[in-house]
């Protein structure tokens, strides 16, 4: 969990509603989240028991972001792409 986020749920109980929460999402701008506790899970080292559907979730993340940088890498080489001058200078994170 996000350390900033943790600060603010850390003095929650089951059921609280948070504050307000400012946040800014990556290309998505500023935005406000408004959490509620259902319940609280201690703080543990991951297992399968307890958080097989977290890790689920997780692997299936890893295995998407893979196969759409496969599908990236193959496309780039066969796809003509034109820049504006405007931006030129840009550093672009796929060559």
């Amino acid at each position: 969990m996000d350390p900033s986020l943790y600060g603010q749920v850390a003095v929650l109980k089951d059921g609280d509603i948070s504050q307000p929460i400012l946040s800014e999402g990556q290309g998505t701008g500023k935005f406000y989240k408004i959490i509620t506790l259902n319940n609280r899970t201690e703080e543990h080292k991951a297992n399968f028991s307890q958080d097989y559907l977290k890790i689920k979730e997780l692997a299936l993340r890893d295995k998407q972001i893979k196969a759409i940088g496969k599908w990236t890498a193959e496309k780039i080489d066969e796809t003509y792409i034109k820049i504006s001058a405007d931006y030129k200078d840009c550093e672009f994170s796929n060559n």
